[in-house]
């Protein structure tokens, strides 16, 4: 009831300031639960007081009113709360009540107080009034039309306001949104929309750690997103090659439709991480559900370890289409013209893919591969000048890696 009588009273002072207040507020409040217990009790107490001062038919027409106002106010603080969308929208059916309630109720008083030298003063009362409400209206169509606005509007109140963050989640996914979702985790850092975006995204960007970091700080046990952080913390386990733990999670996890491509993703890191067979197909349909660049990558990988070198292609000539600078894809792209044994054409593509910016890791794995793979390529075909400068800028980049030692001994580098 608190929560109700609070919405009914910010509704009704939306009514006449649409643009300046938060089109949803963040939560009940008992001292706003009383104004909007009054706001429904005095006008109609007022105008019953005024038809029975004066018995004139815009009191009567008052009372009527007012009593309209009361249930559109009611109803539309029920009904944006029970179908998720900002109060704000209760603007078109509470406003011409509430506004031509106040118009009668002004015409009654204008009738009585003032001079007989003001001609059709119940007319003009009413229709000055409903004319302002009118002007309120025009003014703010736009942002009372535009649902997407008034969310907005709310998040740049309350950052972490659970039922905008859950209706702009597809907006807050998008990298321009990083801010937002700062705001969100300063705001209140176990927020649950708000971590699992920011763990989903890390996953598109192969910071696994750091995603299975910011799923751990969500708390999603009673929001609607429990599932959805669920499965992207089972994910971000697969990723991270704790596949025992990933598939007891995923398989505790309700089977939610929109989540499928996830699970299916989660699914097949899993089979591969055991060996099993079925690994690709479920990368396949994982990348067809919509897992996005992970699942396309995992079949494109997948495809060239068990030599199906043409589909590999396929698979990764559409890839490179959209992302033509993501560094996994140059690289599986190198192995594969490697395995075409054209010298020149493999050493550029390594070259390639050096020229990328990598981050730590792909440095540390794929990056390493490829100034290895370059120094053994120049050796292979006898240019030993090039495989030794290759193979110093390998021990010079990567001095722990395990190969150095060997490579430099191959090369007549060793110390």
């Amino acid at each position: 009831m608190i929560q109700l009588l609070s919405r009914v009273a910010h509704l009704l002072a939306l009514l006449f300031a649409p643009k300046l207040l938060v089109p949803e507020p963040s939560e009940a409040d008992g001292v706003l639960a009383l104004f909007g217990a009054l706001a429904l009790v005095l006008p109609i107490l007022g105008s019953i007081a005024l038809f029975r001062r004066y018995e004139s038919l815009e009191s009567k027409v008052a009372v009527a009113l007012w009593a309209l106002a009361d249930i559109a106010l009611v109803s539309q603080a029920h009904f944006t709360l029970a179908n998720g969308v900002p109060l704000l929208r209760g603007f078109y059916i509470a406003a011409p009540p509430v506004w031509a309630a106040l118009g009668a109720t002004l015409a009654t008083l204008a009738a009585q107080h003032l001079g007989v030298s003001f001609k059709n003063k119940r007319a003009g009362a009413f229709v000055i009034t409903v004319a302002i409400g009118i002007f309120i209206f025009r003014d703010a169509h736009e942002y009372v039309a535009s649902t997407r606005a008034q969310w907005f509007r709310t998040l740049d109140a309350d950052p972490a306001h659970e039922q905008a963050l859950l209706a702009l989640a597809d907006d807050l996914a998008d990298p321009a949104s990083s801010q937002r979702l700062e705001a969100c985790v300063s705001r209140r850092p176990d927020a649950c929309v708000c971590r699992t975006i920011r763990a989903e995204r890390a996953v598109e960007r192969d910071r696994f750690p750091l995603a299975l970091e910011e799923i751990q700080e969500a708390r999603c046990e009673d929001t609607a997103w429990k599932t959805r952080s669920a499965t992207v913390r089972a994910l971000s386990l697969a990723l991270l090659r704790r596949y025992d733990e990933a598939a007891e999670l995923l398989a505790s996890t309700a089977d939610d439709p929109s989540n499928k491509a996830r699970r299916l993703l989660t699914s097949a890191l899993v089979a591969h991480g055991k060996g099993q067979t079925e690994a690709l197909d479920l990368a396949r349909q994982a990348a067809a559900a919509g897992a996005g660049r992970t699942a396309e990558l995992m079949v494109i990988e997948l495809s060239i370890q068990r030599n199906q070198v043409a589909d590999a292609q396929t698979e990764l000539a559409a890839y490179l289409k959209k992302h033509p600078d993501d560094p996994p894809a140059v690289f599986n792209a190198a192995l594969l013209t490697e395995g075409q044994g054209d010298y020149n054409k493999t050493r550029e593509a390594y070259h390639r893919f050096l020229r990328l910016r990598l981050d730590p890791e792909q440095s540390r794995t794929m990056g390493a591969t490829a100034r290895y793979k370059l120094a053994m390529l120049a050796y292979n075909q006898g240019a030993l000048d090039e495989a030794r400068n290759s193979a110093r800028k390998f021990a010079e980049s990567y001095p722990d890696d395990p190969r150095k030692d060997s490579l430099l001994t191959l090369v007549g580098l060793a110390l």
